[in-house]
């Protein structure tokens, strides 16, 4: 017991008082004879200055962690040399553990050891899979993540692929149902008030060669609304289908940064182009939010007139299919006729992020958010009601279409 409590003890010295209280059920004289054990194989070094008690102990001892871990580093060694393990496999990390953590997991090393080298080539699997394979149990990696690490090894050398978790999103029958019909069935009677909108669209964008080929069929535009927070999701959910866009997506705060580029594969690949516009809390965290968003992919799209930059290719997702983000601006501006909150003052706010959030507004306007956050205030998405959120959602009837 008291080897392990000077094995975790980060410092370098400890005081007698100090290693009594934590070794808890032991009589005096017990600890008394562990103490003496402890000094007279040099793990527990007298500091003399310190002064000593009327059993003899001093009060302050120095930790000797080399001698204190020789006798555990001589048995892992003896056990890795006998069982002769995969030379991928390090244990270095255990030398300075308890010898608890290494009884403990060498049955897992054994485990692991034995199918590395069964398989010296293994096939890409998701951690679920490999975890099976290994421990006959799916959940055992995801509840011990960081045993590779003890080991030496990493998820890579594994054969262990990522798997983003699934876009959590609502469809808008009516929309996607059209948009099936006119991809796959070949039916393209739109309305040509809508097409015409279309092809402004894309000359806005710079696809101006496109907009010349009469004859070449436009890429179509799967509009989407993505939001931050769980309330305003609900919130939005049932004006759904009056509103112009195909899905509702919930976000849950920086989760969407990993998961948004599953959107063109869960919606079937179809060459249409996503056009995804973000709603957060108007907060330093929301703003990065939507910052990350617009900044991830391999190139940005032309501006507003306005100045505002429309968005960024998230993902070149396939199959002619391309998401493309940009900031839902009539939320943020039902905002600002409301008054704003207090809190979030402890929240980090990129100066850059909040430049280019600005710049989707007025002048006015950019100067009201930024003395909004000066005075430690923002607005969280649930100041807006669900009426008011479904009036703004079927107002992009007008804007989009």
């Amino acid at each position: 017991m008291i080897h392990e409590i000077l094995t975790k003890w980060k410092k370098s010295r400890i005081e007698l008082d100090s290693l009594q209280q934590q070794c808890h059920g032991i009589s005096c004289e017990d600890f008394v004879v562990l103490i003496r054990d402890c000094m007279n194989k040099g793990i527990l070094l007298p500091i003399k200055s310190a002064g000593s008690n009327g059993s003899g102990l001093p009060y302050k001892f120095t930790i000797a962690k080399g001698r204190l871990l020789s006798d555990n580093v001589a048995q892992i060694n003896k056990t890795v040399q006998a069982g002769a393990f995969s030379s991928l496999l390090s244990f270095s990390w255990y030398y300075e553990q308890p010898l608890k953590v290494w009884e403990a997991e060498l049955p897992y090393i054994r485990l692991l050891d034995a199918y590395l080298k069964a398989h010296q080539q293994m096939a890409p699997a998701s951690i679920q899979q490999r975890s099976f394979e290994i421990f006959h149990d799916e959940k055992w990696l995801l509840e011990h993540d960081d045993f590779p690490g003890h080991i030496g090894l990493n998820l890579k050398q594994l054969s262990i692929v990522t798997q983003p978790d699934p876009l959590m999103l609502a469809i808008n029958p009516f929309r996607w149902s059209r948009y099936l019909s006119e991809t796959w069935l070949g039916n393209t009677s739109v309305n040509k008030q809508e097409r015409n909108s279309e092809y402004q669209e894309a000359a806005r964008l710079g696809n101006h060669q496109e907009c010349k080929q009469e004859n070449k069929p436009l890429e179509r535009i799967c509009y989407h609304l993505a939001v931050e927070n769980k309330a305003a999701y609900y919130g939005l959910l049932p004006y759904l289908p009056e509103s112009p866009f195909v899905s509702l997506i919930l976000g849950y705060g920086w989760k969407i940064a990993g998961n948004l580029p599953q959107l063109a594969v869960q919606l079937g690949q179809l060459p249409v182009r996503h056009r995804v516009l973000y709603f957060g809390d108007f907060d330093a965290e929301g703003i990065s939010i939507w910052y990350n968003l617009m900044n991830t992919g391999a190139h940005s799209l032309a501006a507003h007139a306005d100045g505002c930059q429309r968005g960024s290719s998230v993902a070149d997702s396939g199959a002619g299919s391309s998401i493309q983000v940009e900031l839902a601006v009539e939320f943020y501006r039902a905002m600002l006729a409301l008054p704003p909150v207090r809190g979030k003052g402890n929240q980090q706010l990129n100066q850059i992020a909040l430049e280019a959030f600005g710049k989707c507004f007025s002048k006015d306007e950019r100067e009201c958010w930024q003395r909004i956050l000066q005075e430690g205030r923002y607005y969280p998405q649930e100041i807006l009601s669900s009426d008011i959120l479904g009036r703004i959602f079927c107002r992009y009837n007008d804007i989009l279409l």
